[in-house]
């Protein structure tokens, strides 16, 4: 099997302006770790340990060529998410530095948009940010939610039912009056019906985004903890031996 490497943009471009926005990227990650590391008053050397101890080394040189942007705009995925844990950072801040004023922040060659939009991008709060809001040019409208922004939204509201869910299973342990006692077994029965929705629209995104039948199994008992399980079906396409990678790869060669 073919090497795979990590870069969000390593390969050389004779085209200007791709090149341009690959340098760019570079540059604006190169400064956020050298702001970062000056703001946490540690030495290129202090890092450079620290990610050693994460189980990823990356040299103290290696951390000023990346300071300096003198690696021919190369910003490798690794060492993007290793210096973030380095620095305790988030990657994506790391990556779309956010400043309180400024211009656009280039995501794509030739598209600016916020620096803050771009991190609701990369994190999955919107398909895209809009080109233009808030910025002199023009405007665009907030284009609907692809399926992985819906698998997203669709986690973080099961995690906000099951959080819900010990409370309520509280008041119900507690409840003795008969009226109590069905207030909080409606108030579960509504949290189940939610957890079971949250449930339903991940494996739809799943389904939609790879292909592939995700099955959610899942045990809710009076209390907690709720028994949670997620299985694969093994005849999915993604597990269908005639699909081969590497064509599409990019390799070390």
């Amino acid at each position: 099997m073919p090497q795979i490497w990590c870069y969000i943009a390593s390969m050389p471009s004779t085209d200007e302006r791709a090149k341009s926005y690959e340098m760019g990227l570079a540059a604006r990650f190169g400064f956020a770790v050298k702001t970062r590391r000056t703001a946490l008053k540690l030495s290129a050397s202090e890092v450079a340990r620290r990610t050693a101890e994460l189980g990823y080394p990356i040299s103290r040189g290696a951390i000023a060529k990346i300071e300096a942007n003198s690696r021919s705009g190369k910003v490798d995925v690794a060492e993007l998410l290793v210096l973030s844990a380095a620095l305790d950072i988030p990657p994506v801040v790391l990556l779309f530095l956010i400043v309180p004023v400024g211009g656009p922040t280039e995501v794509l060659p030739g598209v600016g948009v916020l620096a803050e939009d771009a991190v609701r991008w990369v994190s999955g709060q919107v398909s895209f940010p809009r080109v233009g809001i808030g910025l002199p040019d023009s405007e665009e409208p907030v284009k609907p939610p692809n399926d992985g922004v819906k698998l997203i939204a669709a986690a973080a509201s099961l995690e906000k039912m099951f959080e819900e869910r010990i409370p309520l299973v509280n008041q119900l342990e507690k409840a003795s009056e008969p009226h109590d006692v069905d207030v909080a077994q409606r108030m579960l029965r509504i949290n189940d019906e939610r957890i079971q929705d949250s449930l339903q629209k991940m494996h739809d995104a799943h389904l939609a985004l790879w292909g592939a039948l995700i099955r959610y199994e899942m045990t809710i008992d009076p209390g907690p903890p709720i028994r949670f399980q997620v299985t694969m079906d093994t005849e999915s396409p993604i597990h269908d031996p005639s699909i081969h990678d590497g064509e599409e790869s990019a390799s070390d060669d």
